[in-house]
């Protein structure tokens, strides 16, 4: 495997960890609006009704932007952690599954009982309306996106199922063609998927490997172009096309604007954290410590709300409340 391309093994990204992490709360942000179910309007997203409205109403509307910033870091940081190591795929699948698994079960069984003790209590589900004993297998296997007849269960795992895919498929091929040939080729199909299959399974999967790949990219680049006017320059075009995107209506035939938004972003905190500018004690551990809730954050936060759900309505409490 060559190195000339790879940046230092003792580089620290801790910046685009705070990313990651913040990436993972704006997602809570986004599915507040979930505490305003009800079985007869179902889910209302960015109402006026939420708190600090005005503040946060970018969140409330384009939060969902996150898991696809989320997808772009991770291209990032695989690229980072695994182009310094010879990790044999056994060793791969048991990191993977070691991290992933535990929370995931847990809170898999966890909204199952809660939305059965629920069906019980009120005669109907909250938030998610399908949660059969098919759809829980397959949500047991990762099988979640492109084979349920909705969302199912713990719903936000479905950006994880996706994920895992990619990551898998990145760790074959780094392993064996670690080139700036096939990582471009990857992005470029994803690309085209993305486009040409608005709507369907195959857009959720081809966004993913769009935006994670892109972020590999950018590790891939990131110490072949030494030149920072090339960059800002790049960084530049892609502003442009996100406000040309966002402000004119999505003129270009691309379905993710935010692609152009979240490059620049990821390229700037890259730079930034290769300069060493915020590398103090302090700003590490609250980085590290923000970046470590990302996982159990996702996991957990939509099992705490449909129980906070049930609490309201068994006391027979406003929604307005919460």
């Amino acid at each position: 495997m060559s190195e000339i391309y790879l940046t230092n093994p003792k580089d620290k990204f801790h910046l685009v960890d705070l990313l990651r992490g913040l990436s993972a709360i704006v997602i809570l942000i986004w599915h507040y609006h979930h505490f305003f179910w009800t079985p007869e309007l179902g889910l209302v997203p960015d109402s006026p009704r939420q708190p600090f409205y005005s503040f946060l109403r970018p969140f409330y509307s384009d939060g969902y932007w996150a898991v696809q910033l989320f997808w772009l870091i991770s291209g990032f940081v695989f690229s980072h952690v695994y182009s310094h190591t010879d990790t044999s795929g056994k060793e791969f699948f048991i990191r993977r599954f070691s991290r992933l698994n535990p929370l995931h079960f847990l809170t898999l069984c966890l909204i199952a009982v809660l939305q059965i003790s629920s069906q019980k209590l009120f005669g109907y589900y909250q938030i998610i309306g399908i949660n059969d004993l098919y759809h829980f297998f397959k949500c047991t296997l990762y099988s979640i996106f492109g084979f349920q007849v909705g969302s199912s269960f713990n719903t936000p795992f479905w950006s994880v199922s996706i994920g895992e895919g990619i990551f898998f498929l990145f760790f074959l091929t780094q392993g064996y063609i670690f080139s700036f040939g096939i990582f471009l080729s990857l992005s470029i199909i994803g690309f085209g998927a993305t486009i040409t299959n608005y709507g369907t399974p195959m857009w959720y999967f081809g966004m993913c490997a769009c935006f994670f790949y892109t972020g590999v990219l950018i590790h891939y680049l990131v110490v072949k172009i030494k030149n920072n006017m090339t960059w800002w320059t790049l960084c530049c075009i892609s502003l442009i096309l996100f406000l040309y995107e966002y402000m004119g209506g999505q003129k270009i035939p691309f379905h993710n604007v935010e692609f152009f938004l979240f490059l620049p972003l990821l390229i700037f905190l890259v730079k930034l954290d290769l300069s060493g500018i915020f590398h103090n004690k302090q700003f590490i551990k609250f980085c590290d410590f923000i970046s470590s809730l990302t996982y159990s954050s996702y996991l957990l936060h939509f099992p705490i709300q449909v129980l906070v759900l049930m609490v309201v309505k068994y006391y027979g409490m406003s929604q307005h409340i919460i």
